[in-house]
């Protein structure tokens, strides 16, 4: 699968878990990719603009809404809150995938999760991740996926030799969000 498939399915499936979550049903259809290519540029606008459509209907959520349990195309009937935690696994396991295409596309892999073979922990004195709060990381966190796509997609697939990734641009960055 390319990098750009990948990408859509990563930002289309996120939309699709919160829609579970909210609307106490997993509809069939998660938000097929567009018949054109999209850059990861449109894809990462997707995703925030979806994204920002639905985190205040998630906030707004009861305890008793994300207790009720919901049915997962029939294998699962967990709590709503569940697959919350659900899909955030989901994104990790498809963000692990995305990274490793960046090698053989002749990029560095960055420090997704704490640190990488090209860079180790701990982060400099002067990153800005180390300045934030917990409310500022907690409403960046989503910002960080929109990032991650963005600078994503823009090789053609874990196949390709060199792609269209520059090398010194990082796609996950803390920073400037």
């Amino acid at each position: 699968m390319s990098s750009l498939k990948l990408s859509w399915h990563l930002a289309a499936t996120e939309m699709w878990f919160l829609d579970a979550v909210i609307d106490h049903v997993f509809r069939e259809d998660d938000s097929p990719m567009p018949s054109e290519p999209k850059p990861g540029a449109d894809i990462a606008r997707w995703y925030d603009e979806n994204f920002a459509q639905r985190l205040p209907r998630l906030e707004a959520l009861s305890g008793e809404h994300l207790a009720t349990p919901v049915d997962y195309i029939g294998l699962l009937n967990d709590p709503a809150v569940a697959y919350l935690s659900f899909g955030i696994r989901h994104s990790v396991h498809h963000r692990g995938q995305l990274s490793a295409y960046l090698r053989p596309m002749g990029a560095k892999v960055p420090a997704i999760y704490v640190e990488s073979a090209d860079e180790p922990f701990p982060p400099a004195t002067h990153s800005p991740a180390l300045s934030l709060s917990a409310g500022q990381a907690r409403r960046r966190l989503p910002r960080l996926s929109r990032t991650f796509l963005h600078n994503f997609g823009k090789g053609s697939s874990s196949k390709s030799r060199g792609g269209r990734y520059r090398k010194d641009r990082r796609f996950l960055r803390l920073g400037g969000m």
